[in-house]
């Protein structure tokens, strides 16, 4: 016979065989129970054991969730992401990056985790379950995020609707220099900027440079266009102008390449702007002596 009560007074409660195994409803109070079994033989002999065991019906709690330390994290490159988690009363966890937890393993519960994404880019769900030592769960906690991992295309520079690597220019010669950009398209419709540098690659002018970035956005045709926000397309670059000492030609190089919104960045562009002001040197005439039908 099996109870809570060490006082067996009613004798005609069911009795089991020795060797089964016994179904035994607690009381339903969260805590300590004392089991208490009489073990009684044909004889009329009879044995007490007795046994103690904790009713846990409350399951532990989660409460949120953020992937690499960011609530509602949009989009990552990073396939290993940290898993943040939040909960009480919790002992074990299981993260997975399907959206189903089903087969995952349940490790100690931690603050933090380390999940793998699953390869391929696009929308990837992180789903966290809580476990505590009675067995009672929480969750599924799940967070989404876009996984993206390609690079866009580099820019391309284009004068006069052509594409160019370089150009010279010659007479007066302003502190800008405007330059188109091929509007990004396909799977490049991303791009948020375009950044990069522009320096002299003279070594007799210190290589003296600067840090340049333009926004991109949509235009009516759907394609990402960069511009520097004057309402022309393209961009203006700053030009080192300034005479140098024995310098003629001053070449300035610009380093740009794309970024999208996921941080991805291209390849370098370059492009080479070569600053001539100086006139040419006017021939000097010299005395020639001719005869005849040469002169």
């Amino acid at each position: 016979r099996v109870r809570e009560d060490v006082a067996f007074l009613d004798f005609d409660e069911a009795a089991y065989p020795v060797d089964g195994i016994v179904d035994f409803t607690l009381a339903d109070v969260e805590g300590d129970h004392d089991v208490f079994v009489q073990v009684i033989d044909t004889a009329g002999d009879v044995k007490t054991l007795s046994g103690s065991v904790v009713l846990d019906t409350t399951p532990p709690t989660l409460t949120d969730i953020d992937l690499n330390g960011v609530e509602d994290l949009e989009i990552t490159t990073q396939v290993s992401l940290t898993v943040g988690v939040t909960g009480t009363g919790a002992d074990l966890m299981a993260i997975a990056t399907d959206g189903v937890v089903d087969s995952e393993l349940f490790t100690p519960f931690a603050a933090t985790a380390v999940a793998v994404l699953p390869s391929g880019d696009g929308t990837k769900n992180v789903c966290v379950i809580a476990k505590d030592n009675a067995g009672n769960t929480a969750g599924p906690l799940c967070d989404s995020v876009t996984l993206e991992t390609a690079v866009p295309v580099a820019p391309r520079f284009t004068l006069g609707g052509r594409l160019v690597e370089s150009v010279v220019i010659t007479g007066a010669v302003a502190d800008t220099f405007h330059v188109g950009l091929v509007p990004f398209g396909g799977p490049n419709d991303d791009v948020v900027a375009v950044e990069g540098a522009i320096e002299s690659n003279d070594v007799d002018v210190g290589g003296v440079g600067v840090n340049i970035e333009f926004a991109c956005a949509r235009d009516a045709d759907g394609l990402v266009v960069c511009d520097d926000d004057d309402g022309v397309p393209g961009i203006f670059l700053p030009l080192f102008t300034e005479t140098q000492a024995g310098q003629d030609v001053r070449p300035n190089l610009v380093t740009l390449r794309a970024r999208d919104r996921a941080g991805n960045l291209s390849s370098d562009s370059s492009f080479a702007v070569i600053v001539d002001d100086t006139p040419p040197t006017a021939p000097t005439p010299t005395n020639a002596v001719c005869s005849g039908a040469d002169c």
